[in-house]
């Protein structure tokens, strides 16, 4: 049984996936916006569910929204990276409080 505490990592297409789903895309539009078929951006969905343990899509853009600031920070944290000597990246973008 997977542990309701431990949800695996994301990629980077979920989450723009997850993105739109939050902001009211249906898989076509997002099928067209992504341009991917209809068929892959269900399976995104679909995908989103397991990996969250949620059943509708409301509950994903609940999701979404509750572990938003969680994820801006860790975006933000990961701009002080051993390979750039502990610098701050040029561009940490909106996440870490500045304008790009």
């Amino acid at each position: 049984m997977k542990n309701k505490y431990f949800i695996d990592p994301l990629t980077l297409r979920e989450q723009q996936v997850l993105e739109m789903i939050a902001t009211g895309h249906t898989d076509q539009e997002i099928s067209n916006i992504l341009n991917i078929s209809f068929s892959t951006a269900r399976r995104h969905r679909e995908n989103l569910m397991l990996k969250t343990g949620v059943n509708k899509a409301t509950r994903l853009v609940m999701f979404h929204y509750m572990n938003s600031a969680a994820v801006a920070n860790t975006i933000c944290e990961n701009q002080f990276s051993p390979s750039n000597n502990g610098q701050r990246a040029a561009n940490p973008g909106p996440a870490c409080g500045r304008r790009q």
